[in-house]
């Protein structure tokens, strides 16, 4: 998918700010585009530096809960419609 491969490529530029990913993240989910909410989600995941910062654990756990959710409901999706 197109939009996939686009925040792949982003990940990898070197002007590269979390921000970017916060936006996509909104339009991904506006547009109801889940495979590339999803994938934006792991790129926010991968991007975080987790250390002894309590603020940083949280905002990984909530976006394990984000992904685990958004994964079963595309799972739970008929297979002719994901």
């Amino acid at each position: 998918m197109v939009g996939i491969k686009a925040i792949q490529d982003l990940l990898k530029t070197p002007d590269f700010e979390r921000r970017m990913l916060l936006l996509a993240t909104q339009i991904a989910h506006r547009l109801e585009l889940k495979h590339v909410l999803l994938s934006v989600l792991e790129s926010l995941l991968k991007t975080l530096k987790v250390g002894s910062n309590g603020e940083v654990v949280i905002e990984a756990m909530t976006l394990v809960r984000c992904i685990i959710r958004l994964t079963v409901n595309i799972l739970a999706q008929p297979i002719g419609t994901r």
